[in-house]
């Protein structure tokens, strides 16, 4: 005789374990989806928006050049028998602020091209005239090792200084895009 169908209870494990094993596959895409949705999230919400810096306001070139200046003439170099420093460093100084004052490459110049390019500019001649006898005797003292005499230090840097202080308000022209 033929019995009739019973229920058979089935333990819950079983049927864990034999869907566990069906679709792996899918739950660990799932866990790793989610671990990466996890991981988004969290970096997310701690980066943080770059905040915005102002520039630092730029100081004029001549209030540079009159600081090293200074500082240059305090130190006295020529009294300690390092002339070739000084005449360096103060033609460094004046190269630096007419290369930012009047947009002339005076630091990879030679005095003629950097006199040349003055020629163009506003710039007083007697002044300019001031600058290359400047110029000229610290490239005597660089390339010839001539020694000028103590009060010859001391007038030079009084030119240098002249020369940036009558020099910072003129006006230079400036090319407008539209015009050229």
């Amino acid at each position: 005789s033929i019995k009739s169908v019973e229920a058979v209870q089935v333990p819950f494990s079983d049927y864990f374990w034999y869907y566990l094993k069906k679709y792996t596959w899918v739950l660990i895409a799932i866990v790793f989806g989610l671990l990466l949705l996890g991981g988004s999230l969290y970096w997310w919400r701690s980066r943080k928006e770059p905040e915005y810096v102002e520039p630092p306001t730029p100081i004029p070139a001549h209030e540079t050049a009159l600081r090293k200046l200074k500082e240059l003439e305090q130190e006295k170099r020529w009294q300690e028998g390092k002339v070739k420093s000084y005449y360096v460093d103060l033609t460094e100084i004046l190269r630096e602020y007419v290369e930012n004052r009047f947009d002339i490459p005076a630091l990879e110049s030679t005095t003629d091209e950097i006199m040349q390019g003055l020629g163009n500019s506003p710039v007083n001649p007697s002044l300019s005239e001031k600058l290359q006898v400047l110029l000229n005797e610290a490239d005597l003292v660089k390339f010839a090792k001539a020694r000028p005499e103590e009060q010859m230090h001391r007038q030079r840097m009084k030119d240098a200084m002249v020369f940036v202080q009558h020099t910072k308000n003129i006006q230079t022209e400036e090319v407008e895009v539209g015009n050229l």
